[in-house]
Order: structure tokens, then sequence, then C-alpha cells
């Protein structure tokens, strides 16, 4: 497959989206991606970058080590909101507290407490679930 990936107009969204979508493929897990996102967005750049980019990785790290290989990602902006809903498999137990767990706890564990910053300080919200064996995230930041 050449070519660049093109999954949205948001350009800085596309970029971040396309790079996690081929490592997604790379490691054998299989992005379903629904994004409709426009070409410009008054989410800062870094906050975008930041809220996908984080999202996905968790979503990769937790998918890797499950038996269900699929993440779903579907992201918008409707109705002056935007909305990022992030869902994968995970495999035993998701800590009520979502802390790393990486051995190496000093250098990770920033993702979501970040990412709840970024929500927080734009005026939105990030709310997780995980039940069923299932890890919800889902972002609504007002724009």
């Amino acid at each position: 497959m050449g070519g660049r990936r093109i999954l949205c107009e948001n350009e800085v969204a596309n970029i971040v989206l396309a790079s996690k979508a081929e490592a997604m493929d790379q490691a054998g897990l299989v992005g379903d991606f629904a994004v409709s996102l426009p070409q410009t967005l008054s989410v800062a750049d870094t906050d975008l970058c930041a809220l996908l980019g984080n999202a996905l990785d968790n979503a990769m790290e937790a998918a890797l080590q499950a038996e269900d290989k699929r993440i779903t990602v579907r992201c918008r902006v409707d109705k002056g909101l935007f909305m990022l809903r992030v869902e994968n498999a995970v495999a035993g137990e998701v800590r009520p507290d979502l802390v790393t767990t990486k051995a190496d706890k000093s250098a990770h564990g920033f993702g979501l407490p970040g990412m709840r910053e970024i929500a927080q300080r734009c005026g939105g919200s990030l709310e997780t679930r995980a039940e069923g064996g299932r890890f919800e995230l889902v972002a609504c930041i007002p724009l």
C-alpha cells in the first residue's frame, strides 16, 4: 500500500492517526477508524496530538496483551463538541486507579492524567470505563 493514509481532513490529527494505524498494522492489531475532523480545530495542535497519541498508545499496549486485537477509534466534531472514543479489549482486570503497570513508573503513567488535564483545561471531560474485558475512553471538548 503506497502513499499516505488519509483518515480525516485535519492534517495534525491525520499525521498522528495515520502513524498509529501503521503501528497497529505492524503489531498485528486491527484498527477500526471512523474519523471526521475539519481542517481547522480550536483545540491546540499539541493538545490534539497528546489526546490522540496517548489514547491510541494505551489502547495498543492493552490490545497486544488481549485476545481481541481490534481497536475502535471514533472521533468527530458534532454540535460544537470535539468527541473522541477509543475502545479496546483488555487482558485481566483493569486497576480502578488506572495506574501504569509498567516497571519503570517514573517514565510512564502520565498519559491518562495528562489527557484528563487537557480535557478539563479546555472545559471538557475525559471518562474511562472498564467492564466485560473491554476498555473505553471518551473525551468531549467544547469548541
